[in-house]
């Protein structure tokens, strides 16, 4: 299924938990999407690649932890990147955002940067 807007999107994370002072951020793209689920893992990275949801938006991941699924996700079509979205540096932040339709990156990125 293609999601092009944010607002019939389906979002998930691991735990909310894992965001500390990146909760604000995850809590506007939280709010813009259709549904949130939790607890998701690499498995939720998966579901994007089969279009089962939409958006994956995580904080401090580690390289092993995201390096795995980028041919996955953008092999199914989608992207993943840091909340910026430029391409994931091992050296980067942590912050990751999986989209399985291209379109919904800009929206994401957008919401994750602050209001304005």
């Amino acid at each position: 299924r293609a999601c092009r807007t944010l607002d019939e999107a389906e979002l998930s994370c691991t735990s909310p938990e894992m965001f500390g002072g990146d909760l604000p951020a995850w809590n506007r793209l939280s709010v813009a999407a259709r549904r949130t689920s939790f607890g998701g893992d690499c498995y939720a990275y998966g579901l994007v690649a089969l279009g089962q949801i939409d958006i994956v938006a995580e904080s401090g991941t580690k390289v092993w932890d995201w390096t795995a699924l980028v041919p996955i996700v953008e092999g199914a079509g989608g992207r993943l990147t840091d909340w910026d979205g430029e391409k994931l540096r091992p050296d980067g932040d942590g912050r990751v955002l999986a989209v399985g339709d291209p379109a919904l990156l800009a929206q994401a990125v957008r919401l994750l940067a602050g209001p304005g």
